[in-house]
């Protein structure tokens, strides 16, 4: 699957992609030994983090971009019926507090929006 993906986003796009996100951030054991040997760089399906590590696979480093759990539109807004208004303030807290806390240590600060979030004429 990974081949197959890499293939038709190579030929589609006129370039080898050099990032991964899966859907649904479903991974195994194995995955980012597959993607470190398809030649990717980096992976975003791990939400453990607000700083970003390297991973060791059996091909080398990959860099894996923290994926936002929390800040979030799906979850927030869909599943915990949070407002517009609230997921906001979210995000301006949660910025606002990792400002202050990389000037301890660099830190990566992902929104996670799905265009059927705020597409909704409701939201």
């Amino acid at each position: 699957m990974i081949a197959e993906v890499t293939e038709a986003f190579s030929r589609n796009e006129g370039k080898r992609p050099k990032g991964w996100m899966g859907a649904g951030a479903y991974e195994n054991r194995w995955t980012v030994d597959l993607l470190k040997e398809a030649g990717y760089t980096y992976v975003m399906d791990w939400p453990h983090d607000d700083h970003p590590i390297w991973m060791r696979t059996r091909a080398g480093p990959i860099l894996p971009v923290p994926y936002p759990a929390e800040l979030n539109d799906s979850p927030q807004v869909i599943h915990r019926q949070h407002t517009g208004r609230e997921f906001c303030d979210m995000l301006v807290d949660q910025f606002e507090e990792m400002v202050d806390q990389s000037e301890r240590h660099p830190l990566v600060c992902n929104i996670s929006i799905h265009p059927y979030v705020p597409g909704s004429g409701a939201r």
